[in-house]
């Protein structure tokens, strides 16, 4: 028996505020470089880019919580204002740089975190990577109320809501498969 479930993630909280930071950020560097660029024409090119900074910052702050649609929206302007910027202003390294910082927060931001309970153990898939138990490292693995909780040896414990599946997993089924399988009720 196997049973998959999608844990309720931060992962767009954090997002909104690496946005949120990049933003910040460009905001600031703009502004120093506005300070002390003595050319006029890259002047008004920075004051028109700190300009869309800010356009950008405010419809961050505004339609950020909204949906993850608009929150994309601001994410590919800012990554192209700020390609545009690095590029214009500090090479075309510092844009490189910017384009895949920038591309790794997009592709984290859209993964779940998946918990896959089979007899073989307990394997959690994080963005960042997947860690494997084994039935013996676990002294406790419990399913209520939506509920996960995985309780190791180690006193270590990872507890999350599920979101809602479709395929929605029954909580008594999933208990007794646990119970089965860990190692101090054999």
């Amino acid at each position: 028996m196997r049973f998959q479930l999608v844990l309720q993630d931060n992962t767009q909280k954090a997002y909104r505020h690496f946005i949120g930071f990049i933003l910040f950020f460009h905001l600031a560097a703009a502004a120093i470089l506005s300070g002390n660029t003595g050319i006029a024409a890259s002047g008004s090119t920075l004051y028109i880019t700190t300009g869309f900074f800010l356009l950008l910052a405010m419809l961050f702050l505004l339609f950020g919580k909204k949906g993850k649609g608009m929150l994309n929206l601001v994410a590919v302007a800012l990554l192209l204002a700020g390609l545009f910027f690095w590029f214009r202003f500090a090479g075309w390294l510092a844009a490189l740089l910017f384009a895949v910082v920038s591309i790794i927060a997009v592709v984290m931001q859209g993964r779940q975190t998946i918990v896959t309970v089979s007899d073989d153990g307990v394997q959690v898939k994080r963005p960042t990577g997947t860690t494997r138990y084994a039935w013996s490292q676990l002294s406790n693995l419990v399913l209520k109320d939506g509920l996960l909780t995985i309780d190791l040896q180690n006193n270590k414990m990872i507890q999350a809501p599920i979101c809602d599946s479709p395929e929605t997993t029954d909580e008594k089924s999933f208990n007794r498969f646990c119970v089965a399988h860990l190692p101090n009720n054999k």
